[in-house]
């Protein structure tokens, strides 16, 4: 394993993910490998993985994706261990826009209830969801970069991070890929096709978000470490149409408007970011032109 993208989680990942799908010098699972976090992390899990990355042809630039290993406090030993001199991507976002997206983002998969941002995001912030919903915590872990990369920082060499952020990725993404391209070794001059393909949006819809909270009950595995009742082909048809009536019948019926959240729900989220902003600009060098004061 040559290289892993880490992250951000809700940061445009996605969007280097497909680049790096294309790249003809670069090989990479078109799905995301959860393999160096807990629970998942296993003998049985490490097998898989040498095996998935065992098809790809010899001399390629070899990586994985998951965006929630930057802020996994496991995985930066984890990856460690087993590729100490593997490359680092990571793409960052403004921190306070990254967690509101992580909200709904985790009230779309049934880690929280779903509730308005004015009213989730305080309790969220007090811990008031910890107990009932135990990766409640991640979305505002998530967003504290300089905490995360800090930890990576510990085991590996600042020359195996490539450090982004979405605001230069939007503005250039052809220099932005030039940057990943000279990172991995491999042929900076590579111009993948769909540079203008961005992830799929937010949905923002509460009755949309709860809908497909309740589809995620039937959502496959990708990787095989689910229950079987779980990865079962009903339960996958059954996640499938749920899909499927979410794009063709509740999203052109309900819309996805993007919410406004009182100024006093950003102030607490500001607060509650603002120890951590220091360290992720002193990793950065700069403070973006987009991130909040």
């Amino acid at each position: 394993m040559d290289f892993v993208l880490i992250g951000a989680q809700k940061a445009g990942s996605t969007f280097l993910h497909h680049a790096i799908l294309h790249h003809p010098g670069l090989r990479m699972p078109v799905g995301e490998v959860p393999v160096f976090e807990y629970p998942t992390y296993s003998p049985g899990a490490l097998e898989w993985l040498d095996g998935l990355l065992s098809q790809t042809p010899g001399g390629a630039v070899r990586g994985i994706k998951r965006p929630d290993y930057l802020g996994r406090p496991e995985a930066p030993r984890l990856i460690h261990r087993h590729a100490p001199d593997c490359r680092l991507l990571v793409v960052l976002r403004e921190p306070v826009s990254r967690t509101v997206s992580a909200y709904y983002h985790y009230m779309r998969r049934g880690h929280l209830p779903a509730l308005p941002p004015d009213e989730g995001i305080p309790l969220l912030i007090e811990g008031a969801f910890d107990e009932a919903w135990p990766r409640a915590w991640e979305v505002l872990a998530f967003s504290r970069y300089g905490e995360c990369l800090d930890r990576y920082l510990d085991l590996f060499r600042p020359e195996q991070l490539c450090l982004l952020v979405q605001d230069d990725v939007i503005r250039d993404p052809s220099g932005a890929l030039r940057r990943i391209y000279e990172h991995l070794g491999v042929d900076a001059d590579y111009v993948p096709p769909g540079l203008d393909q961005r992830a799929l949006p937010t949905v923002y819809s509460l009755p949309r978000v709860r809908f497909l909270a309740w589809a995620q009950c039937f959502r496959p595995d990708e990787h095989g470490f689910a229950p079987p009742a779980l990865s079962s082909l009903p339960g996958q048809l059954l996640y499938l149409a749920a899909m499927g009536l979410d794009r063709a019948v509740l999203g052109p019926l309900l819309g996805n408007p993007r919410p406004v959240l009182r100024p006093s729900t950003l102030d607490a989220l500001r607060r509650a970011l603002a120890d951590d902003r220091p360290r992720v600009l002193h990793h950065l060098g700069r403070v973006p032109s987009s991130w909040s004061p």
